[in-house]
């Protein structure tokens, strides 16, 4: 009856915000799981600071000091809390304006209009229901970073899109310029990443046979975008070599570059541990531990640093 009904109803809730672990059903229809937790993450983000976020792939850097659970996770499991808690209202409006122009090709799509191409129903129900059910998973967990997913749901939202051109009426030939100027803007960064991503792999490959080009690709990586993985690479490569100081330092230039990093800090604890630098190791574990006081390698190794003389 009603009554049952609420119970598991509250019971839901509970299990959601206790973090009860799933009774191995679809983690959809379970009120259990740590999703609570990613989102109650995501929101402090967002009320630090609600304009721009932390900035976009930053998710982890507060999760792994606020986090009540040992879940190693990289973002919220939620795409719009994740866009409010990494680009702040900036990038929630530009996910609404996206979400929306979808909206307004399906409708079109599917009753027509004025100087509009003809009404397809069939069309904006298949293509419409596809990006539908993408955002609805995707609101709940993290399906848009699945590439595979993604580029069917765009290219599902992209077929609701064209009855645009023809409102445009004669216009559209300058709003093509306008989208292809735009689109090679954006590809400028995304083509910086991936060469620098690539520079990191070739940095991997070569770390155990020759670090000498380890070293030189993971310079050539933080040329071209400083990320903390390329740092790490420049570190190891330097280590191989010998060269325990300017390791260091590049371990202190990641640690420089992101200050909640808890990975430059415990990769200079391993550094300094082979060195026989107990004493600075202990405090390089230490600074790690504060920034992720969950994880349990690093209590281990804070742990092991203080009971030695």
């Amino acid at each position: 009856g009603m009554k049952d009904e609420k119970t598991i109803r509250l019971f839901q809730v509970d299990s959601f915000t206790e973090l009860e672990e799933t009774d191995g059903g679809s983690r959809l229809t379970s009120g259990g799981g740590n999703r609570y937790d990613y989102w109650r993450v995501a929101v402090h983000q967002f009320k630090n600071d609600p304009l721009t976020g932390i900035s976009a792939g930053n998710y982890r850097q507060s999760y792994y000091q606020e986090r009540k659970t040992s879940e190693d996770v990289q973002q919220a499991h939620s795409i719009e809390l994740q866009t409010l808690g990494e680009l702040g209202l900036i990038g929630g409006l530009a996910l609404v304006a996206f979400v929306g122009a979808v909206g307004f090709g399906f409708w079109v799509t599917a009753r027509g209009g004025r100087g509009a191409e003809a009404a397809d129903p069939a069309l904006a129900i298949a293509a419409g229901g596809t990006f539908l059910v993408w955002l609805f998973h995707t609101s709940v967990d993290w399906m848009h970073l699945l590439p595979g997913l993604t580029a069917v749901a765009i290219c599902s939202a992209a077929t609701l899109l064209p009855p645009l051109r023809a409102i445009s009426g004669r216009r559209s030939l300058p709003a093509i310029v306008i989208v292809a100027a735009l689109v090679a803007l954006v590809s400028v960064p995304v083509l910086k990443q991936l060469r620098s991503l690539q520079l990191q792999n070739q940095a991997i490959e070569k770390l155990e046979s020759d670090p000498r080009e380890a070293l030189a690709a993971a310079r050539d990586s933080i040329r071209l975008e400083p990320s903390q993985r390329s740092y790490y690479f420049q570190a190891a490569a330097l280590a191989r070599l010998g060269l325990y100081e300017p390791a260091r330092d590049s371990l202190l230039a990641a640690a420089e570059n992101n200050p909640k990093d808890f990975v430059a800090w415990s990769l200079l604890g391993d550094l300094a541990t082979r060195r026989g630098l107990d004493q600075a190791a202990d405090l390089y574990y230490r600074r790690a531990l504060r920034l992720n006081p969950r994880d349990p390698g690093l209590i281990r190794l804070a742990q092991d640093g203080s009971a030695s003389p």
